[in-house]
């Protein structure tokens, strides 16, 4: 067998244990924990992020928030459930970027935030912003 066949043997063979996400999963010591499909309805309702050029992300983790906020589950810590929320929040363009990472890379909701931000923050926002606060500045 040469390094092609093996190759191409990563491809067709399935490994369970290398199928993690980029997200961290913390631990969870409770043995109560399960997802009820009343949050997959409000995330639903609250539409997806997908990653388009029309789709704010301030917007989008301003909506994922107020659903998160409404579940606290004891014995699950708040980052640990947002997380894995997170992971539905997500879809199309968006969900592909977070999966481009390696496991684990994503230990924590605020750097989750950060990072989607750094990503999706439409850089023409930017501009129309400065290009606003010249022209005022410019007309006084």
């Amino acid at each position: 067998m040469n390094d092609r066949d093996e190759f191409i043997k990563e491809y067709v063979m399935f490994y369970p244990n290398s199928m993690h996400t980029s997200i961290k999963r913390h631990k969870i010591i409770t043995t109560q924990f399960e997802f009820k499909p009343m949050m997959f309805q409000m995330l639903q309702a609250i539409n997806q992020f997908v990653g388009v050029v029309i789709d704010d992300p301030h917007i989008h983790l301003k909506k994922f928030t107020e659903v998160d906020e409404n579940f606290n589950i004891p014995g699950v810590e708040d980052d640990a459930f947002k997380l894995r929320l997170f992971l539905y929040f997500l879809r199309d363009r968006a969900k592909a970027w977070l999966n481009s990472f390696s496991p684990n890379f994503v230990k924590n909701g605020r750097e989750l935030a950060e990072k989607l931000l750094l990503k999706y923050f439409p850089s023409t926002f930017n501009v129309r912003k400065m290009n606003a606060i010249n022209t005022q500045f410019w007309q006084k």
